[in-house]
């Protein structure tokens, strides 16, 4: 499975306001603020909490079986994040997102704003 970075709504939205050229933009809505594999975001997770996190993929038959009525959705999406990195990841250019908004967060200041919210 792919695991890169996804751009939250919220800083699209203060992308899109900060730059004010649309054309530009949608060019370019595939933007990630960072871009971390699943073992980078569980080293981050590791520092801030004190604790090992461990990064452990699971195979698309195993998200498929979820007994949830989207389980199927979420195993074609990380099929396509992963058949399809130079697509979907290919295009970003983290740099070009932060000058659009560069109050945007990385992931390590945005989990250590947010620390309280997870249950270990």
């Amino acid at each position: 499975m792919a695991d890169r970075a996804m751009l939250g709504v919220l800083e699209v939205a203060r992308s899109v306001l900060a730059e004010l050229d649309l054309e530009t933009v949608l060019e370019r809505v595939l933007q990630a603020a960072q871009e971390l594999t699943g073992a980078e975001y569980a080293a981050l997770m590791s520092k801030e909490f004190g604790e090992e996190v461990e990064y452990r993929p699971m195979s698309l038959d195993v998200v498929r079986a979820f007994d949830h009525p989207a389980a199927d959705d979420l195993a074609n999406m990380f099929h396509f994040f992963a058949e399809f990195q130079d697509v979907f990841a290919g295009v970003r250019v983290p740099d070009f997102v932060r000058r659009l908004n560069p109050q945007l967060r990385d992931f390590a200041t945005w989990l250590a704003r947010n620390r309280d919210k997870f249950t270990l």
